[in-house]
């Protein structure tokens, strides 16, 4: 639920936030979370519940938050397309979500962690492709624009 609220919070902060620096702040707080992080949430395991809670907040809302930002991004880019950049959500969150589950079974939370810091890092790479993901690139024009040599 954390994770949900902030990560609705973050798309609306979208447009506001240079992707770079929402991709390049969410792989340092997943390696914070990898190699750092942990200390953090075993020391402080004796506090009572409602701090512990607290401290959930504090260590998930910002991974949401930036979480939330990549997926309004794109979809701005698509135009008409969105409705397939809907369907490759769903798709890569069921994938996903199963996917790093068995990272983290097999080979701990840290892998998982760090294989999600490198995923991300490629989707940065990928919608950071000038032209590449957008609708006149894919053949698809947007609504209201004539395709070049078309009568409008």
């Amino acid at each position: 639920m954390i994770c949900s609220a902030s990560s609705g919070i973050g798309s609306r902060f979208a447009p506001k936030v240079p992707m770079r620096a929402a991709f390049i702040a969410l792989v340092v707080w997943l390696l914070l979370e990898a190699f750092v992080l942990h200390y953090v949430t075993a020391a402080l395991a004796g506090l009572t519940l409602a701090r512990r809670l607290a401290v959930t907040i504090l260590l998930v809302g910002p991974m949401g938050f930036l979480m939330g930002m990549p997926f309004p991004r794109g979809a701005l880019r698509v135009g008409r397309l969105v409705d397939w950049g809907f369907a490759v959500n769903g798709a890569a969150s069921v994938l996903g979500g199963t996917g790093i589950l068995l990272v983290a079974m097999a080979l701990g939370y840290r892998s998982a962690l760090l294989v999600a810091a490198g995923l991300y890092l490629l989707a940065y790479l990928l919608i950071s492709r000038e032209g590449g993901w957008d609708a006149r690139a894919l053949g698809r024009p947007e609504a209201g624009v004539a395709e070049p040599g078309s009568v409008a």
